[in-house]
């Protein structure tokens, strides 16, 4: 794993300016929200010191469900993510709402209500997005994969000896046959997801999404998309569906194969 110390200095000097700049950006844009919000929640709770409670936990749900959002990018739930996406839109659209409110209800003379509103949604957006940048910025450069090993682990160590003969080469039409070998495994799985869904996309496409999926995790689903020809949704449409289909499916299998003939 690659750490921050590790960085070239200029840029660790980059990466703590910005972290910097952001925090002083995210706190300017929580006190002006904090305000405004704590202004047309005393008008519901008139009791003053109670009523700050209400901005920050809108504006808090910000931050927790922005960081939480970024905790869960590898997670392979799909409902999950969708959960923490929920409540940021629910949150912010609360605060971006509230900030407009105060700023039309209290809008003085000199500005229109239009512009008013435009210039209270700021704090609010502007916290949103630095509180992301922040997140993203904190967290962990960890990109590097386990089979790249750092110059640390190859201290000391004797490499055996190996004789080094002709490569094997494959050609593409063998590779092409290999590969559509393993791709029909996943047919009879393809097949009954397509059923289960009720999917115009066709079993050997099922297939190979399938296939690609489990074999080449680092494809996008907009790689894999390409690959078979189809609209990124539906590759995403299908991967989530087998997600929640697959230990059905294979406790059925389980359940066949141990069955008495």
């Amino acid at each position: 794993m690659v750490s921050n110390s590790k960085r070239p200095p200029i840029e660790r000097v980059a990466v703590a300016t910005a972290i910097a700049v952001t925090v002083v950006l995210a706190l300017g844009s929580f006190a002006l929200s904090f305000s405004a919000l704590w202004d047309i929640a005393t008008e519901i709770w008139p009791q003053r010191e109670l009523s700050w409670i209400a901005p920050v936990l809108i504006d808090g749900t910000i931050l927790q469900a922005t960081i939480s959002l970024v905790a869960a990018a590898g997670d392979p739930t799909p409902a999950r993510r969708r959960f923490f996406w929920l409540l940021l839109a629910v949150a912010a659209a609360i605060s971006i709402s509230g900030n407009a409110l105060h700023a039309y209800v209290t809008g003085t003379g000199s500005l229109s209500p239009v512009a008013a509103v435009i210039g209270g949604t700021i704090p609010p957006a502007f916290l949103l997005l630095s509180t992301h940048g922040l997140v993203l910025l904190i967290r962990p450069n960890d990109r590097r994969t386990a089979a790249e090993p750092s110059e640390g682990d190859l201290a000391g160590v004797a490499l055996p000896s190996v004789e080094v003969g002709a490569p094997t080469v494959l050609a593409d039409a063998e590779v092409d046959q290999v590969e559509e070998r393993a791709v029909n495994e996943y047919l009879e799985p393809a097949r009954h997801l397509r059923e289960q869904t009720n999917s115009v996309t066709e079993t050997p496409t099922i297939a190979r999404i399938l296939w690609l999926a489990d074999n080449k995790p680092s494809l996008s689903r907009r790689a894999i998309a390409t690959d078979v020809n189809v609209h990124h949704n539906t590759v995403t449409r299908i991967l989530e569906a087998w997600a929640e289909y697959a230990p059905v499916y294979w406790e059925a299998e389980r359940v066949g194969d141990l069955a008495p003939a």
